[in-house]
């Protein structure tokens, strides 16, 4: 989050490998508006794709890595996924100095024996066949954390990390399940929250206010994408009493309603910078009152467990949902007053 988990080689993260790691279909993405109807958690890794093809916020390359790095599975573990260690999360580590711009020899961490903890088991799933059967160790200074570990690869050590563990499709019917993956709420550690924009904001430190939370997230029946849309279709027409913004069945996602094809194409600049044209259906204003209604808010719950893992909860009180690991979980009007209160929120 806030940049930092920018997976530096995930494009070479073999299809057949992901498949062999009971990878989750991606949720359909609403086709009015690019900010999607999705997991958060997957948003986030699918950014970090796209941020890394593009160049943009690439952290300084790992020297010390010169043949291509593929993410794992252990054996008896498909939920979680680690990939190679990006440089910012050698900073979290504590494995360069704060003040590093790039690895070199002076400050790159020389992984020795003594850093092995105790086993965590055997590479069993990877595109890389050699890494297949590799041993798998904790990393001695955080002996409790699964999220960092030393593989003995056939170059020698290497640290991989794992964010976020992936939850099967058939265990996000309910947010218990979720949270279960996680081991949460037992394996609690620290509660985060952000803004929209991934702007970090406060830290929950009361731990009345972490049980609450973790009160109205839980036990919560996934309504499924068709539903999450058609909430908002609804918001919008109880906001502005019309249905210029509308579900559509054949599209399976909210869209505008047309315009006159006889107006000229507007053009607006995106998030990104980039010089977007509209066409004939789509509106200019009808685009940004849309994105306005929808993220009012908006508030992202990162939650950090024992061992190191992180859950994204991305809270959405504007149409009473939140969305996790896939999974659109409806929330009552008490919930919401609560949470809001809760999350301080007051836009």
């Amino acid at each position: 989050m806030r940049g930092r988990e920018m997976l530096d080689t995930i494009e070479h993260l073999n299809p057949a490998y992901i498949e062999a790691a009971a990878e989750k279909p991606k949720a359909k993405k609403a086709g009015w508006r690019k900010w999607g109807a999705m997991a958060a958690c997957l948003c986030l890794v699918i950014a970090g794709i796209a941020v890394h093809q593009t160049g943009r916020f690439r952290e300084p390359q790992d020297t010390t890595i010169d043949h291509v790095a593929y993410g794992f599975c252990l054996e008896g573990n498909l939920n979680a996924v680690y990939y190679p260690i990006s440089f910012e999360e050698r900073r979290e580590y504590g494995l360069v100095p704060d003040d590093a711009v790039g690895l070199n020899k002076e400050n790159t961490y020389q992984i020795t024996e003594d850093d092995l903890g105790e086993s965590m088991g055997i590479v069993a799933s990877c595109g890389d066949e050699s890494m297949i059967g590799c041993e798998v160790y904790h990393f001695a200074q955080y002996p409790d954390k699964d999220s960092i570990c030393i593989v003995d690869t056939p170059t020698g050590y290497e640290f991989y990390v794992c964010t976020w563990l992936n939850v099967q499709n058939d265990d996000i019917d309910n947010s218990d399940n979720v949270l279960a993956t996680y081991g949460l709420p037992e394996s609690f550690e620290k509660m985060e929250i952000l803004s929209k924009d991934f702007t970090y904001l406060f830290t929950v430190e009361d731990a009345s206010v972490t049980e609450a939370i973790f009160e109205i997230l839980s036990g919560k029946s996934n309504i499924g994408l068709e539903a999450n849309e058609r909430r908002f279709a609804q918001a919008w027409y109880d906001a502005y009493g019309n249905d210029d913004v509308y579900y559509s069945e054949e599209a399976g996602h909210c869209v505008y309603r047309s315009v006159s094809s006889d107006e000229e194409p507007t053009t607006y600049t995106d998030d990104e910078g980039n010089t977007v044209m509209q066409n004939s259906t789509q509106d200019t204003s009808l685009y940004d009152k849309a994105h306005e209604l929808w993220t009012k808010g908006e508030r992202l719950i990162e939650i950090t467990t024992t061992k190191g893992y992180q859950l994204t909860i991305d809270y959405f009180p504007s149409i009473q949902v939140f969305i996790c690991s896939n999974g659109y979980y409806e929330l009552s009007a008490a919930d919401i007053e609560t949470l809001s209160q809760l999350l301080q929120i007051t836009d």
